[in-house]
């Protein structure tokens, strides 16, 4: 396996964060073939591939909010007289909270 300079390293972070690689060549006073080269290397590929990783988001077990019924449930959506919709509400809630699980 070929060591990685200092050099590559800084290279190769400059490129991770989005610096064209005319950009790199002329900070580093290289050609951009040589920028090329560097960034085509295994080692450097491995380097990209690590720090690119983020350990933010994905699946995870047990993420999410736990469910408050034991079956499958409906949203159900209906009319009723705008008179009606507070006693209503205080109606399908109280019989929610005794369905549900806790």
């Amino acid at each position: 396996m070929e060591a990685i300079s200092l050099r590559d390293n800084l290279l190769a972070k400059d490129f991770i964060e989005g610096m064209m690689q005319c950009d790199i060549a002329d900070k580093y006073k290289i050609s951009r073939t040589r920028v090329r080269q560097i960034l085509n290397r295994k080692t450097i590929r491995i380097l990209l591939a690590n720090v690119a990783k983020q350990k933010r988001g994905g699946v995870r077990d047990g993420a999410g909010a736990k469910p408050k019924y034991s079956e499958q449930t409906k949203t159900v959506a209906f009319r009723c007289p705008i008179s009606k919709v507070d006693e209503l509400k205080i109606v399908v809630k109280s019989k929610l909270l005794e369905w549900s699980e806790k």
